[in-house]
């Protein structure tokens, strides 16, 4: 069974599994992400360049899972839930200890791509209603409970809330969830360099601060047009690009990500 939880100094998520869960959740968010149209035959959904550039941040995450259940993160034995009568009465051989893999995922960064697992979900269900997709499909998204990706990521932006609601208030878990259940329409906007910036911010909190700032964090991802330093980032990056005839996403802050090994 998947499991995700705070990490102790809440520097952000600990998602962990056997090699079956993380490779069902990887195999379940890539399918939802934008295909490049590079790839004719890819049978993902395709999208304009907002929707791309986002999609493509949130293919970090999968690249983590899949080295993740390869070995190459965290790896520990965990108690099976087998007893020696249980083995022995199934005829089998007593196995005390499964091995576990993990990876940890900072925290504005996991809820930034909560926002964009709903969103490329939304995506998916008005294609489904569309019919693009499938021919059975109708007009209404009760098609949806029935994919396979579609749950698997619920079940897994369901995890990451109920983690963080053990560690917030309730004033504060209230506030995250409307945020994640509403903001997620103009995510594919964003620049993403507003995401490291918030990123690096929350990493040089301590616990108490960042415990302070759950709730913020997700309100300056859900509504980053609001804020007055995302808008002169924003203009910083469309002058850097334009000087050097690049594109936006593929301008980087100096200075990020610069610190120690993270204290999870």
């Amino acid at each position: 069974m998947l499991k995700v939880r705070m990490t102790p100094n809440l520097l952000g998520f600990r998602i962990a599994g056997s090699y079956d869960d993380l490779d069902e959740l990887y195999d379940a968010i890539w399918s939802l992400t934008i295909a490049d149209d590079d790839f004719p035959d890819d049978e993902r959904m395709r999208g304009n360049v907002d929707e791309l550039i986002m999609s493509t941040r949130l293919l970090a995450l999968c690249y983590d899972i899949r080295h993740a259940y390869q070995g190459s993160r965290n790896i520990e034995l965990v108690e099976s839930g087998m007893s020696e009568w249980d083995a022995e009465a199934h005829g089998l051989p007593y196995v005390q200890k499964n091995v576990e893999f993990s990876v940890e995922v900072l925290y504005p960064e996991a809820m930034y791509e909560v926002l964009v697992l709903n969103y490329l979900i939304e995506k998916r269900v008005d294609q489904l209603k569309r019919g693009k997709t499938y021919r059975w499909a109708d007009r209404d998204s009760r098609e949806a409970w029935f994919e396979t990706s579609i749950c698997i990521v619920r079940s897994y932006v369901s995890k990451l809330y109920d983690a963080v609601a053990k560690v917030a208030t309730s004033g504060r878990s209230s506030r995250i969830r409307k945020e994640l259940a509403e903001g997620y329409y103009l995510v594919a906007g964003m620049y993403q360099q507003w995401v490291d910036v918030l990123n690096e911010d929350y990493a040089h909190m301590n616990r108490k601060q960042r415990s302070e700032a759950l709730s913020t964090i997700v309100r300056d991802l859900a509504k980053y047009y609001h804020h007055e330093q995302y808008h002169e980032i924003a203009d910083d990056i469309d002058k850097f690009a334009d000087e050097h005839g690049i594109s936006r996403d593929n301008v980087q802050i100096p200075g990020l990500y610069e610190w120690d090994e993270p204290v999870w």
